[in-house]
């Protein structure tokens, strides 16, 4: 119960926010049966594409993964990312699909980066956010933790995107 009230507000509340890298953030985490607040800090905010936001978050302690936050649709239409994150929901190729592309190499430079650190990162995501949460789950996958990533209520994602998702090991989908 905890911790799905933690993903809730993880990519229903704080992926809204406007974070800055160094900012420290408590999120409730279980461990061992019991649930303790984790610091966590910004360490990395992307820009998907036209200002629309992600966040890399990494724990101060050492047995738990970082976390790739992804933001979902952004309905502000007097901002340049809200028409963008607008306008990538209405994608063609798939809702936000070519978001993902076009910040693919940033986003695997930081997931390899932290696998170096030996905090591989989970993903998270809501709506819009949980389909960029299963675009780099599926593209991506070699560099995240075992912990279960989170894609909550995603859009429908490309034909291409499943068939991809599909030729992942079987060990290698848990959470999604």
């Amino acid at each position: 119960f905890p911790v799905t009230i933690s993903a809730e507000l993880l990519t229903k509340v704080l992926a809204y926010r406007d974070l800055k890298c160094g900012q420290k953030i408590q999120i409730p985490v279980e461990t061992r049966g019991e649930i303790v607040l984790e610091t966590f800090t910004v360490d990395h905010v992307f820009d998907i594409w036209q200002g629309m936001p992600a966040f890399g978050l990494i724990p101060e302690t050492e047995h738990f993964s970082s976390i790739l936050l992804f933001r979902g649709t952004d309905f502000s239409l007097i901002s340049k990312r809200g028409i963008a994150s607008v306008m990538s929901d209405l994608d063609p190729a798939g809702p936000g699909l070519r978001v993902f592309f076009h910040a693919r190499r940033e986003i695997r430079s930081w997931l390899h980066s932290v696998q170096l650190q030996g905090k591989p990162a989970r993903l998270m995501g809501f709506s819009l956010g949980g389909a960029l949460a299963a675009y780099t789950f599926t593209y991506e996958n070699d560099y995240l933790s075992e912990e279960p990533s989170l894609s909550i209520c995603a859009p429908g994602v490309a034909s291409s995107v499943i068939k991809a998702f599909n030729q992942l090991p079987s060990n290698r989908k848990s959470g999604l």
